[in-house]
């Protein structure tokens, strides 16, 4: 019965860190970044008033 619950417990940690590496990298479309934020003052701006 042991030998059940380790096999299990194997196949879930194995499972568990392939499935979301891509999952965790999504970024949505409409994110502003620094980069974009302080590319020019009126932008630098408007980033830090908000």
């Amino acid at each position: 019965m042991k030998k059940y619950y380790k096999i299990l417990l194997m196949m879930i940690l194995i499972f568990s860190g392939v499935s979301c590496k891509k999952y965790l990298n999504v970024v949505p479309d409409n994110t502003g970044t620094l980069d974009y934020a302080f590319r020019n003052r009126n932008e630098a701006e408007n980033y830090l008033f908000t």
